[in-house]
């Protein structure tokens, strides 16, 4: 058995240096849980249907599969653009993230498109449109899903918070 004999001071030091570690902790952890919250909100929009001006065609989200020849001809009787997921940029525009200590939100501001919401709940999970039934697009799932097995597999939003350890650690003991 090994007895050690610590001094007050050393205590204290000790104690002190705890307390440092964990709010060290609790910021580094609070920065990558920010960051991964960006990281679903720019993989989202980034799988939204969108127009390339310079090949004058569409970039199909990884998602989805192009509408169907009867929704193609009952999007465009109503003059809306057929190829994407968005047909207003609304929801692309309103993908944000907002943080706040430990805490993050990732999807829909409907600060910036009032409707933006209930359009993605209609594109996520289908719906019913002049009777007939329009079927889902899922978008914010499937990111979801695929930032889980990211997750699972040691990468993505675990590496964020893997690094914010060794961060912490850094920063209160030099190491």
């Amino acid at each position: 058995m090994i007895r050690i004999k610590l001094s007050e001071n050393d205590v204290a030091y000790f104690k002190q240096t705890l307390v440092n570690f964990v709010e060290n902790l609790k910021r580094d952890a609070d920065d990558a849980l920010s960051a991964a919250g960006r990281d679903y909100a720019n993989k989202v929009r980034e799988h939204i249907g969108t127009h390339d001006p310079f090949t004058d065609s569409v970039v199909y989200g990884a998602f989805w599969k192009r509408l169907s020849d009867s929704w193609i001809q009952t999007k465009t009787s109503g003059g809306k653009d057929i190829d994407k997921w968005s047909a207003t940029g609304g929801i692309y525009r309103s993908v944000r993230t907002h943080s706040l200590p430990l805490y993050v939100f990732s999807g829909i501001n409907s600060v910036q498109d009032p409707d933006a919401y209930d359009r993605a709940i209609h594109n996520e999970f289908g719906t019913m449109w002049a009777n007939n039934k329009v079927p889902a697009r899922p978008l914010f799932m499937p990111v979801a899903n695929s930032m889980d097995e990211e997750y699972k597999s040691g990468n993505g939003v675990y590496r964020y918070f893997v690094d914010a350890l060794k961060i912490a650690v850094r920063r209160t003991w030099g190491i």
